[in-house]
Order: structure tokens, then sequence, then C-alpha cells
């Protein structure tokens, strides 16, 4: 797989303002769908998924749980209730995400290669 680095700051002469962009073949598109797929189905056949996730779901987006989280708070605020609000970014979190941990994690909830077979 190519990996090529796209500029996210100003500067170009700075290392740290690219971030790597791989550019998967229509190979590994089709075999990535079909991982979702499966990984998906399992999912929700298992029920391990809340109606709160939004995340890779059908009919669900990132801006329905932002529009759910609206619609929480505001409903707290009309009960005149102080409502704090954390906003964390976690742009950065899958690159840091250690492939061993990952893959006993999936095993332990029924995911490995017998059961994408």
């Amino acid at each position: 797989m190519e990996t090529t680095p796209i500029l996210k700051g100003y500067n170009r002469d700075v290392a740290e303002n690219y971030r790597p962009i791989s550019i998967a073949s229509a190979v590994g598109k089709v075999l990535e769908s079909f991982m979702n797929s499966a990984v998906t189905k399992h999912l929700v056949f298992n029920e391990m998924l809340t109606s709160k996730e939004h995340s890779f779901r059908q009919g669900k987006l990132t801006e329905t749980s932002l529009l759910d989280a609206y619609k929480y708070v505001t409903e707290l605020v009309d009960q005149r209730v102080d409502v704090d609000v954390v906003l964390l970014d976690f742009a950065q979190a899958f690159d840091k995400v250690h492939p061993k941990r990952l893959e006993i994690k999936l095993h332990a909830i029924g995911i490995n290669s017998a059961a994408t077979s």
C-alpha cells in the first residue's frame, strides 16, 4: 500500500505539518468493505452496539450523533439544569492503537479470522 504525505499545516518545511494518507488498491478497498460489513453484522447480531453508537451504522452519521447531543443538552438547559460539556479531539487516536491489544480485544468479543470466514 502506498502512503502519500498531505499538508495539514501552513509551513511546508516542518515534517509534523504532514499527515500520511494511504492509497489503497481496488482489491484492498473491496476487502475493507467486506470486513466492515462482516464486523458490523457480528456486532449487531450479538447486540454489542448501543442505540447511541452512530459510527459506521446504516442511517446514522456524525451529524445525527451531534443532533442527539444537542437535543439532550437543550432539554437539560430548558429544565434549568447546569450543563458542562467536555470536547475531546480523537483525531489521531487510531494512530496510537497497539495492534496486538486490538487483536486481543477483538478476539474477546468473538471477532477473529474464523468468525469472519
